[in-house]
Order: C-alpha cells, then sequence, then structure tokens
C-alpha cells in the first residue's frame, strides 16, 4: 500500500463518524513500522515510525492504544500523541527483546511507565 490507500482508509473510517482515524502496521519503507491518523477537524494526516523489530509482540495493540489514548487524554494534539504511542510501544518491544522473555508473555511495558509520564508533558517532576 502506498500514502494514497492508507489516506483514502482514514478519510472513509473518519467518514463512518469518527473524529480521528488511526491505523497501526503502517509500513511505508523498508525496516521501518509505525501508525497513521487522520483528524476531521482540521482535515491532518500525520504519521509517525519506528525500526521495525522482527516478531510477534503480544498486547503491543493494547500497549500502542493506551499510550495513545493517555496523551490524548493529557491534551497532546494527535500528531503528538501518535509519536508518544509508537516511540513508547517500540521502547517496550526493544526492552522485551533485550530482556529475552517469551513473545508470548506480553510486552514488558512498566519500567517504561515513567518515561511515558514525562513524554505527555504533565509530569515535570518524576526523575
Amino acid at each position: 500500500y502506498d500514502r494514497a490507500y492508507i489516506e483514502d482508509m482514514l478519510k472513509r473510517l473518519c467518514d463512518s463518524g469518527a473524529g480521528i482515524a488511526v491505523l497501526t502496521g503502517v509500513s511505508l519503507s523498508p525496516g521501518r513500522i509505525g501508525a497513521a491518523a487522520y483528524c476531521r477537524a482540521d482535515g491532518q494526516f500525520c504519521y509517525c515510525d519506528s525500526e521495525f523489530i522482527p516478531g510477534c509482540w503480544h498486547g503491543a495493540g493494547d500497549v500502542f492504544a493506551s499510550a495513545l489514548l493517555g496523551a490524548c487524554l493529557w491534551g497532546q494534539p494527535a500528531n503528538a500523541a501518535l509519536k508518544i504511542a509508537v516511540d513508547f510501544t517500540a521502547r517496550c518491544i526493544r526492552r522485551t527483546q533485550a530482556a529475552g522473555t517469551d513473545e508470548r508473555l506480553g510486552l514488558q511495558f512498566e519500567p517504561e511507565l515513567t518515561q511515558l509520564a514525562r513524554l505527555t508533558g504533565k509530569n515535570e517532576n518524576l526523575k
């Protein structure tokens, strides 16, 4: 798929009533994977990606969705929330891979939660 296909799909999702639509698993260049979003209110598309890490990372979608929602609830605009979610998910996957734990046990996201709080910009006192 290409940008035109992705953007058409995102617009059609918003046509069904959503204010913002997000697609994950978007890969527009070799060795990269991420997400794309469309905000109906301003007509803007945004893309964010990270290095592709081979494997079947159970829970990655839940981690991504939780980080995205959290960033949005803390007032981040859609493009910033998308970047936070992609970066957070990639960090969790890298941590899990480095630990060598079974992929089926889910991502090791807990040690990254402080960093996620920092990324939202709402917890300046965290060290």
